[in-house]
């Protein structure tokens, strides 16, 4: 009757012990969308950096009419942020450029 009981104690303690390490391999591995994610992630960062720093350039009340920017990564290497140009306006809107590496901006401007 021991031998059965320390038997069936091995047995659960080796059923938990694989459970918890197959809960740790599931979520350790990478998911398919997890790279994305990290770029989506990125992309908020330098468009706050972008918005942030066009708005102490050119001021709330121009940037806010250029809402939403969008971000787009050219060469793995440079963020490029563009302002919207909302339908009835007419003009040009905010550009930036900022390297992926450093989150330095190189550039900034405002199309006309």
């Amino acid at each position: 009757m021991k031998k059965l009981l320390l038997s069936s104690n091995f047995l659960i303690i080796s059923l938990l012990t694989f459970i918890a390490f197959f809960f740790q391999y599931c979520n350790s591995r990478p998911t398919p969308g997890s790279r994305a994610s990290g770029v989506a992630q990125e992309e908020r960062q330098v468009i706050g950096i972008a918005k942030d720093t066009a708005v102490k350039v050119y001021g709330w009340g121009v940037i806010q009419n250029e809402l939403p920017l969008i971000a787009k990564l050219k060469n793995d290497s440079v963020w490029t942020v563009v302002g919207t140009l909302k339908s009835g306006f007419k003009g040009g809107t905010v550009y930036v450029e900022i390297l992926r590496d450093s989150m330095k901006i190189v550039k900034i401007t405002h199309y006309k």
